[in-house]
């Protein structure tokens, strides 16, 4: 199948976690690049989306 815009192959799912303070899960995402996103979640729908700043390659986006 086509791979979405939204989710290209260098993006990866890292984990899940409450980014927002919500009480609802949310995902964490992270570029090749090293660059990390969060999509916050209500559900099965995203509610908003966040670029975050790239910590460099060596560094890995973890929930924990």
């Amino acid at each position: 199948p086509p791979r979405s815009t939204l989710f290209p192959y260098t993006t990866l799912f890292r984990s899940t976690g409450d980014y927002n303070g919500d009480g609802k899960s949310d995902i964490l995402f992270q570029k090749n690049d090293g660059t990390p996103m969060v999509w916050t979640m209500s559900g099965t729908s995203v509610t908003a989306t966040a670029t975050l700043p790239n910590p460099g390659l060596l560094l890995h986006a973890n929930a924990g």
